[in-house]
């Protein structure tokens, strides 16, 4: 990788980060109608990065409670439940996953707000929701959506809790890029040992907890099976002992996200038997990042995007080692399905 690529993938993320105001006056209005229900919509990738969101306001949103749903699951499970209080925000890369759209039509239907974020405002995402959030862009696509997500759910607890810190969460993502241009920088050689040790795999699974869960969803089924075509799963380390545990071998590659919340404990654990029975872990742990002046609040807040920041550099690496291209598709945009 080199200085050009991290210089455009900090600009991405630095034109989100100025969209904060912007957000901010977008839910203060929404927060006025007396929110209570937060639905968080999306597929594949999109729906993965609103893992740690969901465990955002399972923590901190108090009266505020959010459910999370794959676009199909929610046009079949939500409708007829919305109503005023409800905030419905959506994710689609393209802002054109028919399923996403469908659900954002739903939304409005039924009286909910309809938050979407997309590449362009245009999109039919964008024209289906009341408001768009866009990064306009293809590079940062993972780091932008969670940067607005992390706005929007922040914007939001602002307005309908006094005694959430939203200073110390703005500050957080202030300075993420910054920091995550830093963290790849000092991830290089680290990826690029991960792609010559993983160049032959035919299989490789994910584990991560708590946040960090969804970004082991997303490196399982994006970048493993869909950009790769590498056999892989993802475990939430709260299950691996509940059955996944029993496929790990000498010669099984595994990743493991560690992250900085209550739920770190339970990679740990994972870890720990990995460590026993198998030659191939990855241990991805953001506390071996320097992230200076940072809380630990403020770092569990980050843990993801650190998290992510790092597992997207290693496929980089290991796209070029296995001569595969992140962009190669079999039937993705190919075929008819």
């Amino acid at each position: 990788m080199n200085s050009v690529m991290f210089a455009e993938y900090k600009e991405v993320m630095q034109r989100v980060v100025k969209q904060r105001p912007f957000v901010e006056d977008v839910l203060q209005g929404i927060a006025g109608r007396s929110i209570d229900h937060v639905y968080l919509v999306g597929s594949g990738g999109s729906l993965a990065v609103m893992y740690p969101i969901k465990y955002f306001f399972d923590r901190h949103g108090g009266a505020v409670t959010a459910e999370l749903y794959s676009s199909s699951e929610f046009t079949v499970a939500c409708a007829g439940r919305l109503n005023g209080r409800s905030l419905v925000v959506l994710c689609s890369h393209s802002g054109n996953t028919p399923e996403t759209v469908a659900a954002a039509e739903i939304a409005r239907e039924q009286g909910a707000a309809a938050i979407g974020i997309a590449r362009s405002p245009d999109s039919k995402l964008g024209q289906a929701v009341d408001y768009c959030f866009s990064y306009q862009g293809e590079v940062a696509i993972t780091e932008s959506k969670m940067l607005f997500l992390h706005m929007v759910a922040f914007s939001l607890l602002k307005a309908v809790n006094p005694d959430f810190a939203y200073p110390a969460g703005t500050a957080v993502l202030d300075r993420l890029p910054d920091v995550l241009v830093a963290v790849k920088e000092s991830a290089v050689e680290a990826g690029k040992e991960f792609a010559r040790r993983h160049r032959e795999a035919k299989t490789i699974y994910t584990a991560g907890a708590g946040p960090l869960y969804g970004m082991a969803y997303a490196y399982a089924i994006c970048i493993l099976l869909e950009m790769q075509w590498i056999n892989s799963a993802p475990f939430q380390a709260a299950e691996f002992f509940h059955g996944p545990f029993e496929i790990i071998e000498k010669g099984v590659p595994l990743v493991v996200l560690a992250g900085e919340d209550a739920a770190r404990p339970l990679a740990e654990r994972v870890v720990r038997f990995a460590e026993q029975y198998t030659d191939c872990l990855t241990v991805v742990d953001t506390r071996k990042f320097d992230l200076e002046g940072f809380t630990p609040e403020q770092r569990e807040f980050a843990a993801p995007f650190i998290a992510w920041a790092v597992l997207y550099l290693y496929a980089q690496f290991l796209a070029v080692e296995r001569e595969h291209s992140l962009d190669l598709r079999r039937y993705m945009g190919v075929v008819e399905y």
